[in-house]
């Protein structure tokens, strides 16, 4: 359960979407059920924006007007593949991109929880 601020407490599970709130407000988090991974993208505002979705299925990444993607791999694998390169992320790791090297496809293997964090400077 995640409290932001005065809103009603939200109920998160492994498959929700990232929720997104400014840090200066006040939240707190309950555990109703075990361990959690608890991810967590901060950047300080008018020095950089970002954008965090969840990658459920193979897309395509062309950063969107970002600079930087970073990709995230939890509970399984991903495959990133480029023009140049392919790789393959198992359980916690990350991959750091830039836009200048082209876009990317980025797909879950399996039943994987997949990450996908574009920054940008303001």
């Amino acid at each position: 359960m995640l409290s932001i601020g005065q809103h009603a407490p939200l109920t998160l599970s492994r498959g929700s979407e990232p929720i997104s709130f400014f840090g200066d407000v006040a939240s707190s988090a309950r555990l109703t059920a075990g361990e959690i991974t608890d991810l967590n993208v901060m950047t300080r505002r008018r020095r950089f924006g970002h954008r965090m979705q969840r990658v459920d299925e193979p897309i395509a990444c062309d950063f969107d007007g970002h600079d930087i993607a970073l990709v995230l791999s939890l509970n399984g694998k991903a495959s990133l593949a480029s023009e140049r390169a392919a790789a393959t992320l198992d359980h916690g790791d990350a991959a750091i991109l830039l836009s200048r090297n082209g876009s990317l496809r980025i797909a879950p293997l399996g039943a994987s929880d997949v990450y996908l964090v574009l920054l940008r400077e303001a």
